[in-house]
């Protein structure tokens, strides 16, 4: 039945849907979900739900949404575990920092990042140089693991433009308008030299102590823990 079923679905139109981002609000907690609505079945009728080539399918599936709808909504909880993301070597950290628009939200900016990513082809290599030369990042084997010199300096840097790849992204975007002539570069400069006045006057007033202690390459606690000085 199942070969039967194939063999006439191939003579079916294509399945169609949209790829769907439906963002909603309860209270005052955001919700995002990412999927699929399918417009037109196609060859999938004859299949029905004998198709198992994508099985995950069925997770990714959205109702029909419309904008600005809203009603009640009684949600399925499911108890999962999660692992951590396994660690980078040198070179999956230098194709992470090749497609770093994936990490961003924004799609303009993800778009804007696509082809640049953070850093360029002759200067990711050394950027990774850099983080082993000021004992940021060790290297254990192959794969590499923040010092403790790194961690602390991710959590001394409070304004988390500067940790993101959203700031790359906004930077190619207008350097993108700047090439169609749709932004002068005297203005990016501008905005550039405002934003550092600005950051710099931030780091200024804020009372907390930012002070980084420069350690041997020592492995970072695999828990996430801080080792108490």
């Amino acid at each position: 039945d199942l070969i039967a079923r194939r063999f006439i679905a191939a003579f079916h139109p294509d399945c169609l849907f949209n790829a769907t981002t439906v963002l909603g609000q309860v209270a005052d907690v955001r919700f995002k979900a990412t999927g699929k609505v399918t417009t037109d079945p196609g060859w999938k009728v004859v299949m029905g739900q004998q198709d198992s080539e994508q099985p995950q399918d069925k997770d990714r599936q959205l109702p029909d949404f419309r904008k600005g709808e809203s009603g009640p909504h009684t949600p399925d909880l499911a108890e999962k575990k999660t692992t951590p993301p396994k660690p980078y070597t040198e070179a999956t950290l230098l194709r992470a920092m090749e497609t770093a628009g994936k990490m961003v939200d924004d799609e303009e900016l993800r778009d804007a990042l696509k082809e640049n990513g953070i850093g360029r082809p002759s200067t990711r290599a050394a950027i990774i140089e850099t983080l082993f030369r000021r004992h940021y990042i060790r290297k254990e084997k192959k794969n590499l693991w923040a010092t403790p010199t790194g961690e602390e300096l991710i959590d001394l840097i409070h304004e988390d433009l500067l940790k993101s790849a959203e700031l790359t992204g906004r930077w190619e975007r207008k350097l993108r308008q700047i090439e169609r002539h749709e932004y002068e570069a005297a203005a990016f400069l501008a905005e550039l030299k405002q934003m550092v006045t600005d950051l710099v006057q931030t780091v200024m007033s804020d009372p907390t102590p930012r002070r980084v202690t420069v350690t041997a390459d020592e492995p970072a606690d695999r828990k996430g823990n801080k080792k108490k000085k």
